[in-house]
């Protein structure tokens, strides 16, 4: 028997397609625009929306299907367990907590359908019919809008005449032009959709909106210049979460107003290095999360100088999550391009996830330095050469440690470098040679993955397992040929 306040948090869970993965950060935000939480006395309205994860986590009504190393404990992705699930669809069916269409036959009874608030489609192709739009047309007390269907190339005519509406997850499905309906929606607080072009300025109109996110269907960059969002973002007061793939945040300096701060956003993400700088992030002055997405030339130029002295680190010492990808490491011509200048990343991060960035191994003390670092993810040439070698002390709170398509050779480390590391993974390293042997006497360390790598990567390692009986880590190795024998 759930609680009452975690009732309406698991009903939730039933507007998920069977066997989705649920992104943990997505629902929590959904459970917030929908107003199903309320913050605590002495908790944001976040974390208790974590504290309802966990707790659903622990009834085993959810399941992780990774589990993550921060202190949160909270992973990228959860599913509804399938024990729970008819129990969910039908529980919310009868209290009409939401309405699910699956197919064009569950509009045979309309007029059981007109009284529900959220509507949630989990085919897209529905949406294309004249009598689904009638009957969306029927229903003016719609606060919720949800297309779950799979991904559809073309352009599908969406009715978005729900003056009240609150909650737009329209992300799979194409818009070739900007919807200009959603700007009238001004209650709205999560707006998600999938869109090319560029965002009206009108998008100011939505003062309500705590989550923006746009994603791009062309992954590929149509021009090497920065293309921005328009100046009237700034306006958006409560944003917290702002998701852009490929849009770079203005800078709010030339317009001579110091009212332009987003002072509640907690995420960015999907901007390049431009959206990185002083000046401009001096206006965000609460950021947790940071993602950033070099793919161009141009982006290039200056790619790595918001992680120099006096520059992003500085300015957010409590920053807390902190990624850079960058598309096309060929676009970092050569090494000086971005070890010239010594990098410095906030004090206090727990999380750091990068690829393709091409820095020097030398550079990695920045890192090791962090007392808080507790997940590190290194893929597709993060840092490059052959040898890596640690220091004494080095990565004090680091749990869990991703090596990732790097041309590594020689890892030069003991257990006293790695004092807390419970999870080791590495894949497709295919140049390293071993696993520091010392790594088996790592007392916290539980799991060692090792995929596609030299079969000698874990013999020494393996070595320690069978001598010494209080060792309790566990070693998984895969090869992707052996899997092919396998079939």
């Amino acid at each position: 028997m759930l609680p009452q306040y975690l009732k309406a948090c698991f009903l939730y869970m039933g507007v998920f397609p069977k066997k989705y993965k649920i992104p943990c950060l997505k629902v929590s935000n959904l459970w917030i625009s929908e107003g199903i939480l309320e913050p605590g006395e002495n908790n944001s309205v976040e974390a208790m929306a974590d504290r309802c994860l966990s707790r659903l986590a622990l009834r085993s009504v959810i399941l992780y299907d990774k589990l993550t190393f921060t202190s949160k404990r909270i992973p990228k992705t959860s599913r509804l367990h399938f024990t729970f699930r008819n129990l969910c669809v039908n529980e919310a069916h009868r209290e009409k907590f939401f309405c699910v269409i699956k197919k064009y036959a569950d509009f045979s009874f309309p007029e059981k359908l007109n009284s529900q608030n959220r509507l949630c489609f989990h085919n897209n192709i529905v949406l294309g019919f004249e009598e689904v739009h009638s009957w969306m047309e029927s229903i003016p007390n719609a606060r919720s809008l949800l297309c779950f269907g799979p991904k559809q190339p073309y352009p599908i005519a969406l009715y978005l005449g729900f003056r009240l509406l609150k909650v737009l997850d329209a992300v799979s499905i194409r818009f070739y032009e900007f919807p200009l309906q959603v700007v009238k929606l001004v209650h709205l607080k999560y707006l998600a959709i999938t869109y090319d072009g560029e965002i009206p300025s009108s998008i100011s109109c939505l003062w309500n909106l705590e989550v923006l996110i746009v994603s791009r269907h062309n992954n590929i960059k149509r021009s090497n210049l920065p293309v921005y969002l328009p100046i009237e973002i700034w306006k958006l007061h409560k944003l917290k979460h702002l998701e852009c793939m490929g849009l770079d945040l203005p800078d709010p300096s030339s317009a001579d107003d110091y009212s332009l701060v987003l002072e509640n956003l907690l995420t960015l993400s999907g901007v390049t290095a431009h959206s990185v700088k002083v000046g401009l992030l001096a206006r965000i002055p609460n950021l947790k999360k940071i993602g950033i997405k070099i793919e161009s030339a141009h982006d290039s130029v200056e790619t790595f100088s918001f992680l120099g002295v006096d520059q992003f680190a500085t300015l957010y010492e409590e920053i807390e999550s902190f990624k850079c990808v960058v598309v096309y490491p060929s676009l970092i011509r050569s090494p000086e391009n971005v070890t010239s200048v010594p990098i410095h990343f906030p004090l206090l991060l727990k999380k750091i996830s990068l690829s393709g960035c091409g820095f020097s191994w030398s550079y990695v003390r920045a890192m090791g330095d962090l007392p808080n670092l507790e997940t590190l993810k290194l893929r597709w040439y993060a840092f490059c050469g052959p040898v890596w070698k640690t220091s004494d002390w080095d990565f004090p709170s680091l749990k869990y440690l991703l090596l990732e398509d790097l041309d590594l050779k020689w890892w030069d480390s003991t257990r006293d470098h790695f004092p807390s590391l419970v999870r080791l993974v590495i894949r497709h390293c295919y140049n390293l040679q071993e696993i520091p042997r010392d790594f088996a006497h790592i007392k916290s360390l539980r799991m060692v993955e090792v995929d596609d790598c030299r079969k000698q990567v874990t013999v020494e390692i393996e070595k320690q397992r069978k001598r010494y009986r209080n060792i309790k880590s566990e070693l998984r190795v895969r090869f992707s040929a052996d899997a092919e024998k396998a079939k």
